[in-house]
């Protein structure tokens, strides 16, 4: 919007003819583009609306003030790493008999902010806060300075390929049993989600990917089986 002022700002100046055609060709490009963005979002909107309705989910564009204030609840990853969410497209519903919302959460702002869509999970009890990832050049960086990465013994192939960082580690520990860690173990090395727990909320999420509402189903399921 702020580039369509300063377009119509220069048409209303006197200007050299040979730059009124390209002033004419940008102010094109920037419809095309706000067009371009209006219509991916409307087209998501739409098929998000289907997959609720399929799904028995609730959609709405904003969160009501009950699930705002327990999505603020909510933490994906170390302090360090997070800045201040809002989200958008929030659906809630029932999965598995947890009370379940699926959302886009955006952090950061202009061209440094990201979005993703996650899907929490909310248990009866609260879990150990724990991040969950694949291992990876930054988070070995992120160790080094002080993020400690949860080893859990006995169980040697899923503490080399995910960095698990908490505070309380004894309660990660004990969190983590065979049977879980044996469960990540069986995701795609290639495709290994973000899983992060804080309160009574478990969320699984891809850093910064918004998930195409036709791979919606299959995220929520995966999801659904680490829950």
């Amino acid at each position: 919007m702020t580039m369509l002022v300063l377009i119509a700002s220069a048409f209303r100046k006197p200007q050299p003819e040979w730059l009124a055609p390209w002033l004419f060709v940008v102010a094109a490009v920037v419809l095309l583009i706000l067009y371009g963005a209006a219509r991916r979002r409307r087209k998501r909107r739409e098929g998000l609306a289907q997959f609720a309705l399929e799904n028995g989910f609730t959609l709405s564009e904003r969160p009501d003030p009950a699930a705002a204030e327990e999505l603020a609840q909510i933490h994906v990853g170390p302090a360090a790493f997070e800045g201040r969410a809002r989200y958008s497209n929030a659906m809630r519903g029932s999965v598995g008999g947890l009370d379940t919302i699926i959302a886009d959460r955006t952090v950061g702002s202009g061209k440094s902010s990201s979005t993703a869509t996650i899907v929490a999970f909310k248990f009866s009890a609260p879990f150990p806060a724990f991040m969950l990832c694949g291992e990876n050049v930054l988070w070995h960086i992120a160790e080094k300075l002080g993020f400690a990465d949860v080893d859990i013994d006995g169980a040697p192939d899923f503490s080399r390929r995910f960095f698990l960082h908490g505070q309380d580690q004894a309660a990660i520990r004990a969190l983590f049993k065979p049977e879980i860690t044996q469960a990540f173990e069986q995701i795609d090395k290639h495709r290994p989600s973000y899983v992060s727990a804080s309160g009574q909320w478990l969320v699984t999420y891809y850093p910064g990917r918004q998930i195409d509402p036709a791979k919606l189903r299959e995220f929520l399921q995966q999801a659904q089986v680490l829950a």
